[in-house]
């Protein structure tokens, strides 16, 4: 009988993590090992709630979602092995701040999708300097267009088969695994339906390499800040992904104590 897997990647203990260690993280992505060091010291001076601990915060939100999800059983990363696993077990991989819908593997049958599937991704954030993937103008919460080409942060799961066969380093990170797909090594099959989101909040690593490039933003940090937490409580949430009420409300509560 599969197995359910639900893996989350590097995750600190953010209420006493050291700071400096995101240096070589930032490095290794081709940012300035600075980055989130900066970042947090401007957040800290002007918010309620410290950097850390608002990630502390975040990363709870989305364990509530990791453990309100169906038939499945959490590992960390560090865990994975190709030598134990079954051919037909399923891995889906998430960060520390993003949501999964709790019928996540109700939802997937990976035995007739070749063993690699993706799925609709929800957005969730507010960016204030366009991104590839994200423009000023979007809704804060809104339905990312169907692609089956297009590997997003949580939106994909693999069998044991499949990450024997192209390793564990080609499938952790989703940056990695698109090279897979462009690469013509990896074919996902498409779910029609949203089951997972990306929580893009203001302390995240991409929200801060873009938003920190606003002027606006470094400018009037508590004003857009009060802006995003009336634009979280107004967002339409359609039926289809009305799953993520209840992790939308506790982000909507967070950012506004941290005002």
């Amino acid at each position: 009988m599969r197995k359910n897997h639900i893996v989350l990647r590097a995750s600190p203990d953010w209420l006493s993590f050291d700071i400096r260690q995101t240096r070589p993280f930032c490095e290794s992505l081709g940012f300035d090992g600075e980055m989130i060091i900066n970042f947090a010291r401007f957040w800290d001076e002007r918010m309620a709630i410290p950097f850390l601990s608002y990630r502390h915060l975040m990363k709870g939100v989305a364990l509530e979602s990791i453990r309100a999800c169906r038939n499945a059983e959490f590992v960390r990363f560090t865990e994975l092995d190709c030598a134990t696993m079954e051919d037909d077990d399923v891995y889906y991989f998430t960060d520390d701040d993003d949501w999964v819908s709790p019928d996540l593997f109700e939802n997937m049958d990976l035995g007739v999708s070749g063993g690699f599937q993706l799925w609709g991704s929800i957005y969730v954030g507010r960016m204030y300097t366009d991104t590839p993937q994200a423009l000023t103008s979007d809704p804060v919460v809104y339905e990312r267009p169907f692609c089956d080409t297009t590997v997003y942060t949580n939106n994909y799961a693999l069998t044991g088969r499949t990450i024997k066969s192209l390793g564990v380093a080609a499938v952790l990170e989703h940056f990695d695994l698109q090279v897979e797909v462009d690469e013509g090594r990896a074919t996902p099959t498409l779910n029609l339906a949203y089951l997972s989101a990306a929580n893009k909040h203001p302390c995240c690593t991409m929200a801060i390499l873009f938003n920190m490039q606003s002027a606006d933003f470094q400018a009037n940090l508590h004003r857009l800040m009060a802006t995003y937490v009336e634009d979280l409580k107004l967002a339409n949430v359609n039926p289809q992904i009305a799953w993520i009420e209840p992790y939308l409300r506790d982000i909507t509560r967070v950012n506004a104590a941290a005002l």
